[in-house]
């Protein structure tokens, strides 16, 4: 998430990543980790308003606190959550594909140069 705090509106990507915890948590009967989620999410697009101008710069940024401690509850409910009862590998593999949403987001931006 730190990556992605030096760019103007890239803050949803954060909001998608806890939507798509949200969905998963509820769906395998973890509501603390989806509502945890949802929290996340909701603090995310209330900060995209602040954070994104379409014509000139973000008004503010979230910085290296703001930004690792989204980081940080993402990464701790994808840790915490049982996501494929008796299936190690899918368990494994949900919240890895989850989080690649960062990854190619960042890699197929036309900001970042390699």
């Amino acid at each position: 998430m730190n990556f992605f705090d030096g760019m103007d509106g890239w803050l949803p990507a954060g909001g998608i990543i806890a939507f798509l915890l949200a969905v998963v948590a509820f769906q395998t009967d973890q509501p603390f980790l989806g509502w945890m989620a949802l929290a996340v999410m909701g603090s995310c697009l209330g900060f995209l308003p602040y954070n994104f101008k379409r014509k000139g710069a973000a008004f503010i940024f979230l910085g290296d606190a703001g930004s690792t401690v989204i980081g940080f509850v993402l990464a701790c409910i994808a840790v915490y959550g049982d996501w494929a009862e008796g299936r190690p590998l899918v368990a494994l593999v949900s919240p890895v594909l989850i989080f690649w949403i960062l990854i190619l987001t960042w890699c197929t931006s036309p900001s970042t140069a390699f």
